[in-house]
């Protein structure tokens, strides 16, 4: 309630008219010029409708709560499936690192061999041209000897 100051002393009235006009001031602001009864039912049925109006309230907020709540566990839910999901792929890929480390080491082998290979190839070629050489070398000698005698 506002509070109302006492009137200057020049105008004071008699102590008690003024503390009876303060509360009549007081009494009609609070009751808005109704009657008791008329206040009475005017604030029950205001306390009904804001006990109406909370309860609608407490209801959404009791709706988007739970409904947060779903959220959170579908999101939660997400969240493991896709860690799982992770982990698997996690698996995959160092099966397939460790399938590649496998591969290169072959290869590192399949090339030793290839180099081996190739050697021997030069190798052989070498010894069959000079075997050919030989031959022919022979084969020249014999002719030449031949016409000789």
């Amino acid at each position: 309630p506002p509070h109302t100051p006492p009137p200057p002393p020049h105008t004071r009235l008699g102590s008690n008219t003024w503390r009876q006009a303060k509360y009549s001031s007081e009494h009609k602001s609070l009751l808005g010029g109704a009657s008791g009864m008329e206040m009475l039912d005017v604030t029950s049925d205001d306390h009904r409708a804001r006990l109406a109006h909370s309860t609608q309230k407490i209801n959404r907020g009791s709706t988007y709560i739970q409904q947060a709540q779903e959220i959170a566990e579908d999101t939660l839910d997400l969240g493991v499936n896709s860690m799982a999901e992770l982990k698997r792929q996690e698996e995959v890929m160092e099966g397939g690192i460790r399938k590649v480390g496998g591969m290169n080491e072959r290869l590192s082998e399949a090339q030793r061999v290839m180099r081996q290979i190739s050697r021997t190839l030069v190798q052989n070629k070498l010894m069959l041209i000079g075997i050919i050489m030989l031959l022919l070398l022979a084969m020249g000698i014999i002719i030449y000897l031949k016409f000789l005698w």
